[in-house]
């Protein structure tokens, strides 16, 4: 959940707490800490009509830190790609492009041309 802190007229956000674990993320000791809260994650679910387990239109939240993501969810949880794989090949593919264009279209030589 998040910890918040009224600061000039508003509540702003100040850390975060694993709803799992329990273990506070406030304020940043280390470079460690301030990456960790980063990568809470937070997960939404809205019931539905017929919902067995809880009552329907409930909005339910959760968020864990890494570890207890990681714990809780890493059996079930697939993946589907990489943010940054895809970037990578992106670049790549825009090289692959550029190779090609230079291959059907060379730059006019600068040297004299013979007839």
């Amino acid at each position: 959940m998040d910890i918040v802190r009224w600061e000039e007229s508003e509540l702003r956000v100040v850390g975060k707490r694993c709803d799992k674990c329990c273990r506070d993320w406030r304020g940043y000791r280390s470079l460690d800490q301030e990456f960790e809260i980063f990568e809470f994650t937070r997960i939404h679910v809205n019931a539905g009509y017929g919902a067995v387990h809880w009552t329907d239109g409930d909005r339910l939240v959760a968020d864990l830190c890494q570890c207890c993501a990681s714990a809780l969810l890493g059996p079930v949880l697939r993946k589907v790609g990489n943010e940054f794989e895809r970037e990578r090949t992106a670049a790549e593919s825009e090289r692959a492009d550029e190779v090609l264009f230079d291959w059907l279209y060379p730059a006019p030589s600068k040297g004299p041309m013979l007839h």
